[in-house]
């Protein structure tokens, strides 16, 4: 294995660690995050593929972030919030360096679909544990009675972390080509089970959100009539 294919290799496992990172809190994910942005923008200036990032999205993000960035200089809240805002550019660098990831290696997305997938099992069997049983699966009980927190502790954003990452998981699971139907079914009821756990968790903008976005998806999507007829009525 050469140079590249190791920082590569380095850079995937990464990527696939990302998911499982979210439930830690911040400090790490926003550590493998920049990571893998200065690693790959290191990469791109060496091969000379840095016009990779200049395009329309490029663009339109950039001056976005500036738009913001302004806006809390000039607010009233300048002292709390323009520092995060400041460095808001570092998403920007993350999104770019995961598009190179998947370019010079497609079959990224499908073990990167697997992580979610793992993280949200995992979540899943522990929150309906939780809910059913007042304590998670390493015995700790729960933060309060009426909410669910899973591994999150004393964060109760379990309902908000399942819902935005509800629809990257669908996405994918019409994206990624899956042979064998267990594991296709087995996805589509973890996908199911997300749902409904999200509106044990007692969060109720991130249930609104996620039922608007489903059906928004059901009605743009090419299911016929009689099947979107049905979802809606459910």
């Amino acid at each position: 294995m050469n140079y590249t294919s190791k920082i590569n290799f380095f850079l995937f496992s990464l990527l696939l660690l990302f998911p499982a990172s979210l439930v830690s809190g911040p400090l790490i994910p926003e550590l493998i995050m920049n990571i893998i942005s200065i690693f790959v923008i290191i990469i791109l200036i060496q091969e000379k593929k840095i016009k990779l990032l200049l395009n329309n999205f490029f663009y339109y993000y950039f001056f976005f972030v500036i738009y913001i960035t302004l806006n809390a200089f000039f607010s009233v809240y300048a002292d709390e919030i323009f520092l995060k805002n400041l460095f808001y550019f570092l998403f920007l660098l993350f999104i770019f360096a995961v598009y190179y990831l998947f370019l010079i290696n497609h079959k990224i997305i499908n073990l990167l679909y697997f992580s979610l997938i793992f993280v949200f099992s995992i979540l899943i069997i522990d929150g309906f544990t939780e809910f059913f049983f007042d304590k998670n699966l390493f015995g700790n009980m729960s933060f309060r009675k009426d909410r669910i927190a899973s591994l999150f502790g004393t964060r109760l954003v379990l309902g908000s972390f399942l819902a935005k990452y509800f629809f990257l998981i669908l996405s994918l699971f019409f994206f990624v080509k899956q042979e064998n139907i267990i594991f296709k079914y087995y996805n589509l009821t973890i996908i199911f089970l997300a749902f409904i756990l999200i509106f044990l968790t007692g969060e109720r903008t991130a249930f609104i959100s996620i039922s608007i976005g489903i059906i928004i998806f059901f009605i743009c999507s090419n299911f016929s009539i009689y099947k979107k007829i049905l979802f809606l009525l459910f």
